[in-house]
C-alpha cells in the first residue's frame, strides 16, 4: 500500500469550486488536501477553457478594432500572425493565473496532489499515479444537531459556523466544548438559521459576513458574497501597481471588498466605489 495521508476533507478537482471550497474549509481550520489529475492548478476553465479562450479572443478583438479604424481614417498595415508567439502569451497568462493559485493554497496550508481519484470505500480515496490513498475522518454536524434527518443535509462547517455566530464564540471554542448544552433561546435562532441553510441560503447570508483577504465585510441579498478566487484579482492588482500612484473606480462596489483590500494594501492608491443599490452602498 502506498502513502497514507489522514485528512478532515478531500477535495477532488482543482477548478475554481473546487480549490475554492478546499481553501474555505482550510480557513475554518480543516485538514485539507486538494486532488486534480492536471499537473497544474485551475481545472478545465484555467488550463483549457475560458482563460485560455479569453486571451485569444483578446488578441481577435484588438485586430477587429484596429481594422475598424480605417473607417476613421487610420489603417494599418495587414496584420501578420505568429501563431508560436500568440500559443506562447496565451500560455504565459495560464501559467502565472494557476502558480497563483499555488501560492495561495500553500499560504492556506491547503496540500495538493496531481493524480486520478477514485473512492475505495466511504471513507478512503486512492489517487494513482500518486500511490497515495487519503482516508477521510468521520464527522457529524454539531451534537446538538445529531439524529435530526433534517439537518442532513448541512455539513459540519457550515452548522459550526452558524452556532459560533450565533453564541459570538469563535470555532475553535465550539468545536473543544461541543457537548456543552445551549439555551433554549440559542437553539431557536440555531433551527431557523439552519432552516434557511436547508433551503440553499449562503451562510454569508445568515451570519451578514464572509471574511475576504484576511478581512471581515458585512454582507446581505443586497451584495454579492465575496469568493475566494477573487482574492487572485487583488494579489495581481498589488503585484503590478505596488510602485505605482493610481486612482481606482470600482463600479458595482457591492460590500466594498475588492476597492477596500486593494487600498489596505496601496497606500498611495485612492479609490471610489459605486453601486446601483443604495443597500450595497450602505452596506459597504
Amino acid at each position: 500500500m502506498g502513502k497514507t495521508k489522514q485528512v478532515q476533507l478531500a477535495v477532488i478537482g482543482a477548478g475554481p469550486g473546487g480549490y475554492a471550497a478546499a481553501f474555505r474549509a482550510s480557513d475554518l481550520g480543516k485538514k485539507v488536501i486538494l486532488i486534480d489529475r492536471d499537473p497544474t492548478l485551475g481545472g478545465v476553465c484555467l488550463n483549457r477553457g475560458c482563460i485560455p479562450s479569453k486571451a485569444l479572443l483578446h488578441i481577435s478583438k484588438v485586430m477587429e478594432d484596429a481594422t475598424s479604424l480605417a473607417k476613421m481614417g487610420v489603417s494599418y498595415n495587414k496584420p501578420e500572425i505568429d501563431i508560436d508567439k500568440i500559443r506562447s502569451h496565451k500560455n504565459k497568462i495560464v501559467s502565472q493565473l494557476s502558480q497563483g493559485i499555488d501560492r495561495m493554497a500553500k499560504a492556506r496550508g491547503v496540500e495538493t496532489i496531481q493524480g486520478l481519484a477514485s473512492f475505495k470505500n466511504n471513507n478512503e480515496i486512492l489517487v494513482k499515479n500518486n500511490d497515495c490513498i487519503a482516508i477521510m475522518e468521520n464527522s457529524s454536524i454539531y451534537s446538538n444537531a445529531k439524529g435530526n434527518t433534517k439537518y442532513s443535509k448541512i455539513i459540519e462547517l457550515d452548522a459550526q459556523i452558524i452556532l459560533s455566530d450565533i453564541m459570538n464564540i469563535n470555532k475553535e471554542y465550539l468545536i473543544i466544548n461541543d457537548q456543552k448544552k445551549i439555551s433554549k433561546k440559542i437553539k431557536l435562532k440555531y433551527d431557523l438559521a439552519i432552516n434557511r441553510r436547508i433551503k440553499k441560503e449562503p451562510v454569508a447570508y445568515i451570519t451578514g459576513k464572509k471574511e475576504f483577504w484576511k478581512e471581515i465585510f458585512l454582507v446581505n441579498r443586497d451584495t454579492l458574497v465575496p469568493r475566494p478566487e477573487t482574492e487572485l484579482l487583488i494579489y495581481k492588482i498589488i503585484s503590478y501597481f505596488q510602485y505605482k500612484k493610481i486612482n481606482i473606480l470600482d463600479i458595482g462596489t457591492g460590500s466594498g471588498c475588492i476597492l477596500l483590500s486593494i487600498l489596505k494594501e496601496l497606500n498611495s492608491a485612492r479609490g471610489v466605489g459605486i453601486d446601483i443599490s443604495q443597500k450595497a452602498v450602505k452596506m459597504a
